[in-house]
């Protein structure tokens, strides 16, 4: 078995994405003409397409600045962008305002509670992130949810997550 090193493992890995996704032969790959793209725009570009192809609409600059606080939450609580089940232990803080502002290594500010819930109600609705073995790599990202459909599947989360969440 032949050793490889990380940065060929990502190349074949981009080179494979510039295929899958926009098609490319490796002739024009070898040329040069795709060297500006990396890994994390050809994702953009599938779940772009993804989105598009299923009917899912684009998201607005306003879900994108609600993805980029509770993001920004995450990596300051947990050093991780998204942690697991963040939007709802977000949400949590909004909706119970008894519980808890304190989130592993961050305090979550009345600021940022603020902002959140301006956007939420701006945006209809809430952000969650799906990713999973089961889910097409394009779907997998940040996902607008309407307040109707959000709703139940919080309450759903918290019963099986009762208590306080710090």
């Amino acid at each position: 078995m032949t050793d490889i090193s990380v940065e060929e493992m990502y190349e074949n890995w981009r080179r494979q994405l510039l295929r899958e996704v926009l098609g490319a032969t490796d002739a024009q790959i070898e040329n040069g003409e795709f060297a500006d793209f990396t890994i994390e725009a050809l994702r953009d570009i599938e779940s772009t397409k993804w989105r598009k192809d299923n009917g899912i609409p684009e998201l607005t600059e306003d879900h994108h600045r609600l993805i980029d606080l509770m993001s920004d939450i995450s990596e300051e609580a947990l050093c991780a962008g998204w942690m697991a089940d963040n939007e709802y232990r977000l949400w949590a803080m909004l909706v119970e305002p008894d519980d808890s502002r304190v989130y592993a290594r961050a305090d979550v500010s009345s600021e940022q509670i603020a902002e959140m819930r301006r956007l939420s109600e701006l945006i209809g609705g809430w952000i969650e992130y799906v990713v999973g073995d089961d889910i097409e790599r394009g779907a997998w990202g940040e996902h607008f949810v309407p307040l109707d459909a959000w709703l139940p599947r919080f309450k759903a989360w918290r019963e099986k997550h009762p208590g306080p969440l710090s």
